[in-house]
């Protein structure tokens, strides 16, 4: 009985890691979609925001991956394969949205004291932090409800 709630509460909580990841990676993406079309206004700052989008994640998961392969089970594995899931990309994502989040406040500050930007180009950082928290956010729940759905109606066993 014991184990079998054990199971439960890993299952519940493997399946709410795999949409945190996946709101994660879509909230990433959002990001770099709305920093592409920054690029020539606001330069440079939105080309190594860019950059740093792009790249951490994939370099740290592969880090994190070479130290720990395959050290976790994992008690969804039809999910996890399907939402392109494993607990070093969703650690990767978690550290790469903590680092992106202070460096969009940090360029929101530092564009706001800026006197060579005018009216709107002043508040794009936080328009761009703005749409990276509510995507994530969004699809997160949007995501988590999916993974639920299912689950609990074994869908998973069609893929």
């Amino acid at each position: 009985m014991h184990t079998m709630k054990n199971q439960n509460l890993q299952i519940r909580k493997e399946g709410a890691d795999i949409g945190k990841c996946a709101g994660l990676i879509c909230g990433r993406l959002a990001l770099l979609v709305c920093l592409i079309f920054l690029i020539l206004p606001m330069r440079p700052t939105s080309i190594y925001l860019f950059a740093l989008a792009a790249i951490f994640p994939w370099i740290f998961t592969n880090i994190l991956e070479e130290k720990k392969p395959g050290s976790q089970k994992i008690a969804l594995p039809f999910c996890a394969k399907k939402y392109s899931y494993t607990p070093a990309r969703y650690l990767a994502e978690k550290c790469s949205g903590s680092i992106i989040t202070i460096c969009l406040a940090a360029w929101q500050v530092a564009a706001s004291r800026s006197s060579s930007l005018e009216g709107i180009w002043k508040i794009v950082p936080a328009l761009c932090l703005l749409a990276y928290c509510l995507c994530c956010l969004a699809s997160t729940i949007i995501f988590r409800r999916k993974i639920r759905q299912d689950y609990f109606d074994l869908k998973l066993l069609d893929d």
